[in-house]
């Protein structure tokens, strides 16, 4: 009997397998396939989308849209192209190209709750609020499952100080949730599922374990609520947060127990979880209600005395300065500028400069020729990097962690910040209503780091005369 020929694969199934590859996070061996089937056909337009999706995976959004919009040229009318090309468009901050893009696909696919959500932060991204809100009632009435429009819809409440709606809206993120939005806090989550989660109901005698999640500024602001919890009948409160934050939460009033991250939570030690972010909303607060008594996070009075010692030799006024954060999507990455866009500030005199600046991003001070007091490598959590700010008479971050932690502390921070700012700084306003000693400075539409620190520079030359003691 005559052995069976061996079957040749077709395009579109060696396409699939690079899409399972995809799938999977195993973005080499698809873009391989992908290329093997360009070498044979240059006009696979799947071939070039997923090397499209491949790319924009890997950050490189420039090359995405090349590729996808080389797709787009052989397959005009394929929604889903569309959709992924504006995805890529507002990655680089082009949300007006983004806007036409999902508009095209909803011309071609009036029920894409995608495209409808995506086109909702398109809008958001140019100041049409009005619009983006009614986009994402429209992507969650064309899937009422779609958990990121109502996510998106959350967010977009409380920048307009919406809070009630907001934070009712925003209590839905673990359900569904794009692992994106939630990250490794969806894990911890999981973990929870089974035990009670606490409601706002009242306490009276419950041990109440709170959990963080996100990042360590989103932390810090809800730490406020912390000491609150005692009011509300808990007998017991203890908190398992991230290891930066273990020293600090121990010194916050009301706070029993503090567990690393780090460590595995014994079963039955709690009658009842709580995620941190959702504290606000199991208080109610409204704009008008946010606990805004600071300071909240304190430095045990040794420890202050250490980081005295160590800034004895820096001359007053001292201003703290943070150029950069982390940089996991290209929206945080605009949220960050380099050193030298401090030029101006720095060059105004009238203070001595001290960096608060972590990770990476502190290597800049190698190439720069100003004088800044560097101690970060002794700051190993967020409690010996409070006892520093406590030593100085002003910070000047962009949106960071320091920004938060300065404001707990009620120290006097200027907050820089670019017009599309996090939800936590509102619309328009310069100060804010989480942190009274705050003062927030917005790049105007179309503006850019320079022209936001020549105003900082002005701001401050008038106000140097009364450091310390700066007004916020």
């Amino acid at each position: 009997m005559r052995a069976e020929e061996p079957q040749i694969a077709t395009a579109k199934q060696v396409l699939q397998i690079a899409r399972q590859h995809y799938g999977a996070g195993r973005m080499t061996e698809a873009a391989s396939i992908c290329r093997d089937v360009l070498d044979t056909d240059a006009g696979s337009f799947d071939a070039l989308h997923l090397l499209g999706a491949i790319a924009h995976k890997d950050g490189n959004y420039d090359r995405a849209v090349k590729l996808i919009g080389r797709a787009i040229a052989l397959s005009p009318d394929n929604p889903f192209f569309l959709n992924n090309l504006g995805e890529a468009l507002r990655e680089l901050n082009r949300p007006r190209e983004a806007e036409q893009q999902y508009r095209r696909a909803l011309a071609l696919k009036a029920d894409f709750a995608g495209a409808q959500n995506n086109l909702g932060n398109a809008l958001k991204a140019q100041g049409r609020y009005d619009e983006a809100a009614a986009s994402y009632q429209e992507a969650m009435r064309l899937d009422p499952a779609y958990t990121s429009a109502r996510l998106n819809d959350a967010l977009l409440h409380l920048l307009r100080s919406e809070y009630g709606p907001g934070f009712a809206l925003y209590e839905q993120r673990y359900e569904g949730a794009d692992p994106r939005h939630v990250s490794s806090a969806r894990d911890l989550f999981d973990r929870m599922k089974d035990a009670p989660r606490w409601q706002g109901e009242p306490l009276a005698g419950k041990r109440l374990l709170v959990w963080t999640e996100q990042g360590l500024g989103d932390c810090v602001m809800m730490m406020r609520y912390l000491p609150l919890l005692k009011g509300r009948g808990a007998q017991r409160v203890m908190v398992y947060c991230a290891a930066p934050l273990v020293r600090l939460m121990r010194a916050m009033a009301g706070v029993d127990e503090v567990i690393s991250q780090d460590e595995i939570l014994t079963d039955g030690t709690f009658d009842r979880h709580c995620p941190l972010m959702s504290l606000p909303h199991l208080f109610e607060t409204r704009l008008e209600t946010v606990p805004r008594e600071v300071p909240y996070v304190r430095v045990a009075a040794d420890l202050r005395q250490t980081w005295a010692a160590k800034l004895e030799a820096v001359a007053r006024p001292r201003v703290g300065l943070v150029w950069a954060g982390a940089k996991r999507t290209l929206t945080e990455s605009r949220r960050s500028t380099r050193l030298q866009a401090f030029a101006p500030l720095l060059d105004a005199g009238g203070a001595h400069f001290v960096s608060l600046q972590k990770n990476e991003d502190a290597r800049q001070l190698e190439y720069v020729k100003w004088p800044l007091f560097d101690a970060m490598d002794e700051c190993g959590d967020l409690l010996e990097t409070a006892a520093l700010i406590e030593q100085l008479d002003l910070v000047i971050s962009i949106d960071t962690s320091v920004a938060h932690l300065a404001g707990a502390l009620g120290k006097p921070v200027w907050l820089l910040t670019r017009g599309d700012s996090a939800w936590q700084w509102l619309l328009g306003r310069e100060d804010s209503p989480w942190y009274p000693t705050m003062r927030i400075f917005r790049q105007p539409p179309g503006g850019n780091w320079h022209d936001l620190m020549t105003d900082v520079a002005a701001r401050f030359k008038t106000m140097s005369m009364h450091l310390p003691g700066i007004a916020p």
